[in-house]
């Protein structure tokens, strides 16, 4: 008997936003713009019918377009790595679990530190009870962080109607039309960016600031639009989204 084909699978994904500029508040004066860009690459290695092993590079810069003497930095950058395993259980349950090293930066590579570097993790489950429906929850894990070490994973594909699927999840939610067998229409999309960055000990010295010495800090965004993804080729898609960034918090 001929034993199945088991293929590596590969995922290149490069992603680019910007944001035009919008008056800062809260005190500040002048304008704020924003330039994200998004790497990333996956590859998938069956070991056997159940057992796979996975390995993924991410990468997320934030360039920031600012008025001079702002204590906001001019850049963000995170570099990550996930190492991981998947174990399918049956048809429809499987398991994974996955080793996360992240490397976290404020303005740039010259003042890497200890306090930059991150090592997380997650595990979790997958339930797939039919084609339509796909659900994925479990865990995140990140014993460095201060705020929430331990948050929680959840992801719901659903294909509910014949043109119709919602994705749900973190970091993108939205309500995906299939227009054309090439052309996808998502009318709503959520998206959200940022992460945990720790500051040196003389970064707020440098902006008159000095609270904001050896701080670990949050930045989050909250992005809305819509979109589309059109596949050029079987392998290859390109897509674009329009919207507006609605809400931010450092």
């Amino acid at each position: 008997m001929d034993q199945p084909h088991l293929s590596v699978q590969e995922d290149v994904t490069l992603n680019y936003t910007y944001v035009g500029d919008s008056d800062l508040n809260s005190g500040a004066s002048g304008h704020l713009g924003e330039q994200t860009t998004q790497f990333r690459y996956s590859v998938k290695a069956p070991l056997t019918e159940q057992l796979s092993f996975r390995i993924g590079l991410n990468y997320t810069r934030l360039d920031f377009c600012q008025p001079m003497g702002s204590p906001l930095p001019y850049d963000l950058q995170t570099l990550s790595t996930s190492i991981g395993v998947n174990y399918k259980v049956s048809n429809q349950w499987g398991v994974y679990g996955a080793v996360v090293p992240r490397l976290a930066m404020i303005d740039g590579w010259n003042q890497v530190e200890s306090q930059d570097f991150q090592l997380g993790g997650a595990l979790g489950a997958t339930y797939d009870p039919n084609s339509d429906l796909s659900l994925r929850f479990g865990l995140n894990i990140n014993p460095g962080k201060t705020g929430l070490p331990v948050m929680p994973i959840l992801g719901v594909r659903w294909h509910f109607a014949k043109p119709w699927t919602l994705n749900f999840g973190f970091p993108r939610t939205s309500l995906d039309y299939q227009l054309l067998p090439n052309l996808r229409l998502s009318p709503i999309e959520l998206g959200f960016e940022g992460g945990s960055f720790h500051t040196d000990k003389t970064y707020g010295n440098s902006v008159g600031m000095s609270q904001l010495n050896d701080r670990e800090l949050d930045y989050r965004e909250v992005r809305v639009g819509a979109g589309e993804d059109y596949a050029a080729t079987k392998n290859v898609h390109v897509g674009l989204t329009a919207g507006a960034v609605v809400s931010v918090a450092l």
